[in-house]
């Protein structure tokens, strides 16, 4: 199962296991990868299978 790993340019990163379950990017602390970053939505986009194999990057209708 393919690793994503988020590197932030301040603080620490852990990787990311992506599996059937979608990975949410955003400033909400509930996200799976929570963002301390005002340019972001809190719900800012979703990283999910696109049952081809692969995977797709998902906006959540963010403002920013």
């Amino acid at each position: 199962m393919p690793n994503l790993k988020l590197i932030p340019i301040r603080g620490q990163s852990q990787p990311i296991l992506l599996g059937a379950d979608p990975v949410t990017i955003g400033r909400s602390p509930e996200s799976t990868i929570p963002l301390v970053d005002e340019r972001a939505s809190r719900l800012h986009c979703q990283i999910e299978p696109d049952g081809a194999g692969g995977w797709r990057v998902r906006d959540l209708n963010s403002r920013n």
